[in-house]
Formats: structure tokens, C-alpha cells, sequence
């Protein structure tokens, strides 16, 4: 059933003082923090993401909901710093009474989210709960679980009274767009920690110790045109299912841009006058449209790419490398490169691709980089790299694994696993950073983030804030003076 909207606006709240109202407190959102179906603990952590939903995050403009976070902080006497460069939040707060001396531990998490649907940088997601009470979703749109999830589940973790040493939160902008917010980070902000604990993965009960590293490519042409007599029409592939370009690459969803590509290549004879879709580039795109000309006698003068010029855009778009492009030898993704957004404009005469590519060896970026830029050389394109993540992996003797599998006994009903990821996760760039960080990654379990398919299972946060608390007393206790019993 829906759940009741929060009574937090639509805008961005107020920044909160010592004085004022928390803006994440229970009695400022209403959407879980009195429903007796959850367990409290869940209830608690699904009212903070709820009141992080009132607010509309896309990347490169989190200014808001960096703003109540860092006032929620400062509320409790904690100290808080925006870096100058990229915007990220970073929030200090003291260890509990006995751990003071323990080391550093970072929960780290990401401010933006991915705008499906009908969202965009003033409309928040309305959020909706299966009848059963399993699963949260948006109507319509994503729901921002990757990372608000992860922003509650580390806030929530903060303000507990469970034991911990000193804490760091360090929260990330324009993840979703190009990860500047992690590249711009100050290294200090990392070099007095030994512990980094990523909330930005989307299985329960398992942990990423390996991520692919990725590379943004924008391709781009100007165009030959020409006016034409002609009657314009309009093609277009909406409705699909969308998806991440990394987690979901290898489940045969198909991509709008090249489904509608394949529907104008099948008309006789047709002349783009434009061409649009995808709203990221490390998503799938689930809509695209086009639109169409054929000669007419009579007709008004239209503005289109000519038939030649309209031939080669299609042609590049049936060749593009896109998609699984390497397994390794357990048959889990190793290179891919996937189509995020399209456009063409014949007003302007410019023609624009952007792609995402993964590899989990530099070997492999620079494969599928060569690849998908001679194939845009082929077309006449220009191709131009944006800075790539690197591939990050916690070698199997890392200290960090045996208190993962330590901290997640009993919790999860089944043996902790460690896993490898088809994604760019800032852990690679903060491993550069700082290289003697132990670096974790994990969180509860969501399905089809980036799309308006975007769940959250609700019975999956209880478990992993208690897999949380407990990783959080083992750092603590291992680095303080006070001994175990």
C-alpha cells in the first residue's frame, strides 16, 4: 500500500541548528518512524531515508541535502567540512566512552542518486511499500536506495550508542556522473583511518572485495545536412526496463537506443532531424525518441541530417561494442561497454554518444577503449576519454575480511560471502588515495537501481545496521586498550 507522505515539503528542509528541529528526526517524517510492522531499529533507519527522499539529489546538485545532513550533524556537536573542490560532506564524531584510542573507521556513502522516470532536480520520489511490507519502491520513477540507504544506514550508525571508535563519515558527490566528488576528495581526509567501510553495494549478507574500474567515453561528430521538403515524424522505444550498465549488463535488458536505432534502419530511406535518450551514462536507457523525415513535394523545409550522414549514425550504433565483452574463467563479467545517452540534432549539426566501459584489469580499459574508439573512427567520430576509476581489489589476507565474517555470524542465516563486482565503486579511487586503508564494501539488498524498477528489501536493513554495529565494535576493540573478556 502507499505510504503516508512525509510531512517534510517536497523542497529541501530547512538546515536544522542546536536549537531547531532535526530534520530527520521520527516526528519530522511519519512515513515509518510509528509503524509498528517494522522492527525499531528498521523503522528508525527507514525514517532517515525517508526524509533524505524529501529532498531531490541528482548528481551535481546536492547542495541541499548536503546542507540538512551536515545540520543534523552539527545539532549533535559534531564536526563537519565540505571540501571546495567536489562538494563531498565530511562529518567527525567522537567514539563512545572506553574507545577513544581505537582506530579511524570511515563509513562512506554518496549524496546523489540516478533520476528515472519522471523525477528531476525539484521533484522527489513518492515512495511506495508492497502490501506484504517487503519491498520499497517509487511510483514511476527510481527511488534513490543507491545511496540514500547508505547515507541512512551510516547516520544511523553515528548517532547509536552502540560501541565504536572514532567515526568519519565522508559523503560523496556526483557518484553516479563521473565520481568527481570522490577524485576531488583530500587525501587527508583519508590518511589517518584504517578502516573504510563502503554502504554502496546491493546484496545482504556479502561484502565486494574487487570492483571493475570504468572510464566514461563521449563520442561526437558534426554532421552533414541539408533542408528538405518534408513531413515530419516521430519513432520512439519507451517503457523498457532500464537498469545499471555494470550490476545489470549480463541480463539480456535491452538498451532504447539501439532497439530505436534498429527500428529506423528497418523504415526505407529515412533522414534524421533528431535522435535522444539515455539520462546517464552508467544506466541503461528504458526510453528514446527520434525524429523523421521523408522527402515530399510541396512540404515546408525541414532541417535534416542527409540520407548519407543518417546511413552512418545508424551504422555506428548497430556496431558499437555494447554489452558483455569478456568473461573470466568463473564465467562473472570482465569487460563490458554499454550505450548510456544519445542525442542528434540537426539544427545544430552535432552528433553525441556517450558510453561507459568496465574492465577489472587496466589491460582490459585500454581493450575496450581501443575497441569502441575504432569503431568510432571507422564512422567519423571523434572519441574523447573522461577520467577512468581504477580496479580495486582487498587481497584475501586483509585483516578486514576475517572481522567481516566475524562481525556477520548469526546474522545473516547463511555463511558471509565475499564477492566481486561489475562496477566502478569509488573504493578503487580512495585505494589510490590512500593505500593503506582496509576497504569493505556492503549493504542491504536492492534490485534494479538506476531504473523505475528500484527496490529496496525492507527485511534486509535490520541485518545489515546489526552487521554494521558489530564490524564497528570488532575495529573498536581490536585498536583500543581496553582488552576483550
Amino acid at each position: 500500500m502507499p505510504c503516508k507522505r512525509p510531512r517534510t515539503p517536497s523542497k529541501a528542509p530547512k538546515p536544522a541548528s542546536p536549537a531547531g528541529i532535526d530534520p530527520f528526526s521520527a516526528e519530522n517524517c511519519q512515513v515509518f518512524g510509528k509503524n509498528d510492522a517494522f522492527p525499531p531499529e528498521t523503522a528508525k533507519i527507514l525514517s532517515i531515508f525517508a526524509a533524505i527522499s524529501t529532498i531531490p539529489r541528482p548528481s551535481k546538485k546536492e547542495g541541499a541535502v548536503r546542507e540538512a545532513i551536515a545540520a543534523w550533524a552539527e545539532a549533535r556537536g559534531w564536526k563537519t567540512a565540505v571540501d571546495a573542490a567536489g562538494g563531498s560532506l565530511r562529518i567527525d564524531c567522537p567514539a563512545t566512552r572506553g574507545f577513544a584510542k581505537a582506530s579511524r573507521v570511515i563509513l562512506q556513502a554518496h549524496l546523489d542518486m540516478v533520476l528515472a522516470g519522471n523525477l528531476d532536480a525539484h521533484t522527489p520520489p513518492e515512495l511506495l511499500l508492497s502490501p506484504d511490507g517487503k519491498t520499497l519502491r517509487a511510483r514511476g520513477t527510481s527511488l534513490g536506495s543507491d545511496d540514500g540507504i547508505g547515507l541512512a544506514l551510516a547516520l544511523h550508525a553515528m548517532a547509536s550508542a552502540a560501541p565504536h571508535g572514532p567515526l568519519r563519515a565522508v559523503f560523496t558527490t556526483d557518484e553516479e556522473s563521473g565520481m568527481s566528488g570522490a577524485r576531488a576528495l583530500p587525501a587527508e581526509w583519508l590518511a589517518d583511518a584504517r578502516y573504510l567501510f563502503n554502504i554502496d553495494w546491493e546484496e545482504a549478507g556479502e561484502a565486494c572485495v574487487s570492483s571493475a574500474g570504468a572510464r566514461t567515453l563521449v563520442l561526437s561528430r558534426r554532421g552533414e545536412t541539408a533542408p528538405v521538403a518534408a513531413e515530419p515524424a516521430r519513432l520512439s522505444v519507451s517503457g523498457l526496463p532500464g537498469g545499471h550498465s555494470g550490476a545489470d549488463i549480463d541480463r539480456g535488458i535491452p538498451n532504447a537506443l539501439l532497439a530505436l536505432g534498429g527500428a529506423i534502419g528497418a523504415k526505407r530511406a529515412p533522414r534524421l532531424v533528431s535522435f535522444a535518450g539515455g539520462r546517464a551514462p552508467n544506466a541503461i536507457p528504458a526510453d528514446a525518441e527520434a525524429g523523421l523525415v521523408r522527402p515530399r513535394k510541396g512540404a515546408p523545409l525541414v532541417p535534416a541530417f542527409t540520407q548519407e550522414e543518417t546511413r552512418n549514425f545508424l551504422a555506428l550504433l548497430r556496431e558499437l561494442p555494447n554489452g558483455v565483452l569478456a568473461r573470466d574463467g568463473d564465467g562473472k563479467v570482465e569487460d563490458s561497454s554499454s550505450l548510456g545517452i544519445a542525442s542528434a540534432d540537426a539544427k545544430t549539426a552535432r552528433m553525441r554518444l556517450t558510453l561507459h566501459i568496465r574492465s577489472h584489469t587496466e589491460e582490459g580499459m585500454e581493450r575496450v577503449r581501443r575497441a569502441v574508439a575504432a569503431c568510432a573512427a571507422r564512422h567519423g567520430f571523434q572519441t574523447k576519454a573522461g577520467e577512468a576509476t581504477a580496479p580495486w581489489r582487498v587481497p584475501e589476507t586483509a585483516g578486514v575480511r576475517a572481522l567481516a565474517a566475524k562481525a556477520a555470524e548469526g546474522v545473516f542465516g547463511a555463511p558471509f560471502r565475499f564477492t566481486k563486482a561489475h562496477v566502478g565503486l569509488e573504493c578503487g579511487i580512495f585505494a589510490e588515495k590512500a593505500p593503506r586503508l582496509e576497504i569493505l564494501s556492503f549493504g542491504p539488498t536492492l534490485r534494479f537501481p538506476h531504473s523505475t524498477r528500484e527496490t529496496l528489501a525492507v527485511d534486509t536493513v535490520g541485518p545489515t545496521a546489526r552487521f554494521l554495529a558489530r564490524l564497528l565494535a570488532e575495529t573498536a576493540r581490536e585498536g583500543s586498550p581496553r582488552a576483550r573478556p
